[in-house]
């Protein structure tokens, strides 16, 4: 817990390991006072983005960030794609 607000952290799925190495080297690398969250995802977030589209899993994502910290502006840091 540090005193700044949390980063909210997307791992990309195609390199996930390597990924939050690198990450974890920058959570490092700012300090304790901001804390970072690894935000997850699984074969269930694909199988959600096919039955009800990206927003769902938009609004999934949201609402984990939200059980962490209720309020925005939420500080996000990862890799974003497309989903086909």
């Amino acid at each position: 817990k540090g005193r700044q607000p949390p980063v909210f952290v997307f791992p990309s799925s195609h390199s996930e390991r390597t990924e939050m190495a690198v990450e974890a080297k920058v959570a490092r690398s700012v300090g304790n006072d901001w804390p970072f969250w690894g935000i997850g995802h699984d074969d269930g977030h694909l199988e959600l983005v096919r039955r009800e589209g990206v927003a769902a899993l938009g609004a999934a994502y949201a609402r984990q960030l939200q059980a962490i910290q209720p309020a925005g502006p939420f500080l996000l840091y990862g890799s974003f794609s497309s989903v086909s």
